[in-house]
């Protein structure tokens, strides 16, 4: 996703080929087609910096129109060894990114286990893992609130694959896509 307030920073996420909420709707169109039941949990994750959240919101509206109804928000809270949360480039504590539960019917399906949308998990080192890259365990907790042993998963901005991992851990059948041949050689494949 884009926007100017997110440009800065670590990561380097001015180095990524940005979606615009135009075409990410075009993709939540076919997520939506995607899913096998109306009950089938996406989850979308957006910044939580507060100078993006204009810019979010477009992204929010594109699954609307797909079809999709926001059934709970929560927060991820990326944190330090410590457990203190993670700065931003300026050394405050950094905004949790935005964690939303989609579905077409507006409802949730049980999973193996109860639904949680709050979620604080360190995060892997930016030096020696995929900028983008999300903690397994929080992962590993997606996968598990909304699916079942032998049930899918899909992650169609798979990045580092840490969905295909923790999906195969659990017993479920996964596809992964990246745009990113680069993603797939130095970063999906090996993790896999």
């Amino acid at each position: 996703y884009f926007s100017k307030a997110l440009v800065g920073g670590s990561r380097g996420i001015k180095d990524y080929d940005f979606i615009s909420a135009e075409d990410f709707g075009k993709v939540m169109n076919s997520v939506a087609k995607l899913t096998a039941t109306d009950d089938s949990h996406v989850y979308l994750m957006l910044s939580g910096a507060r100078t993006a959240q204009a810019d979010m919101r477009k992204y929010v509206e594109a699954a609307r129109k797909a079809g999709f109804k926001i059934v709970k928000t929560g927060k991820y809270q990326k944190t330090f060894q410590d457990g203190k949360a993670v700065t931003n480039v300026r050394g405050e504590t950094a905004e949790a990114e935005q964690l939303y539960l989609l579905t077409k019917s507006g409802k949730a399906r049980k999973g193996e286990t109860e639904i949680e949308m709050n979620f604080s998990a360190v995060r892997p080192t930016v030096g020696k893992s995929y900028s983008t890259q999300k903690a397994n365990s929080f992962i590993n907790g997606l996968i598990r609130q909304s699916t079942k042993r032998g049930e899918s998963v899909l992650d169609p901005f798979a990045g580092s694959g840490v969905s295909g991992v923790e999906a195969v851990k659990e017993n479920r059948t996964v596809t992964l896509i990246d745009k990113s041949e680069k993603a797939v050689s130095d970063f999906i494949k090996p993790n896999l």
